[in-house]
């Protein structure tokens, strides 16, 4: 796993064979920053599944009671296989305007 911090955001890219592992391990960054907004780009997973996807929200919704953003970067799957309940995008790009969004929003209230 590769971590880089740019700002308030945090960067998580795939670096594991195994999703187990990878899950397992995206567990630390989240508790060592929780004041930070996060990317997690998993499209190096050549086998990415919509149940995998769905292991996520549990810590997208932890890290979202603290106000800030939790961006799952895949672009393997189709829109209808993704959970409702996960905000995906298909690039690190989108993730980083989504997460202006979020703050955007944060700030005014909603």
């Amino acid at each position: 796993m590769k971590i880089d911090h740019k700002g308030h955001t945090t960067f998580i890219r795939n670096t594991q064979p195994l999703w187990e592992v990878f899950l397992q391990r995206l567990q630390l960054p989240l508790q060592d920053f929780p004041d930070q907004n996060f990317v997690v780009d998993v499209t190096k997973f050549s086998e990415i599944k919509p149940e995998h996807l769905k292991d996520l929200i549990p810590l997208s919704k932890k890290h979202k009671k603290n106000k800030k953003s939790f961006i799952v970067v895949c672009d393997a799957l189709s829109e209808d296989q993704l959970p409702e309940q996960l905000d995906v995008v298909p690039s690190v790009l989108e993730a980083q305007d989504t997460i202006e969004m979020d703050e955007i929003e944060r700030d005014l209230g909603f």
